[in-house]
């Protein structure tokens, strides 16, 4: 059975022996150390990456031809709504209105 003793290490000759305080600290601040080296060479590498592909957008960003928009007259504009609203309301009153009834002679069945 195992009790959670697993913290003991087996020397050459086989006999187990406990790792005292200070050991268990000195590779526990190891392994920080080592993560944090680890974490900061991403960090690096990241940033390298990104300030290359940066580089490549402004590169690709100068090749787009944008065109610029004509200035609109905003009283022609707003004259030109008025007169296609106006047009759709006269198109609207030349339809037959529909009853809400529905066809009640022959006729309106056509």
């Amino acid at each position: 059975m195992n009790f959670g003793g697993g913290d003991a290490e087996e020397n050459p000759e086989g006999v187990k022996v406990k790792k005292t305080r200070k050991e268990v600290f000195e590779e526990i601040m190891e392994k920080s150390k080592s993560y944090d080296d680890a974490r900061k060479e991403m960090k690096t590498i990241n940033l390298n990456m990104q300030k290359e592909m940066d580089d490549d957008h402004q590169d690709l960003l100068s090749l787009l031809v944008f065109k610029k928009n004509p200035k609109v007259d905003p009283a022609a504009a707003n004259k030109a709504l008025l007169e296609k609203m106006a047009a759709k309301k006269t198109e609207n009153t030349t339809e037959k209105p529909k009853s809400k009834d529905g066809p009640k002679k022959k006729d309106d069945l056509k």
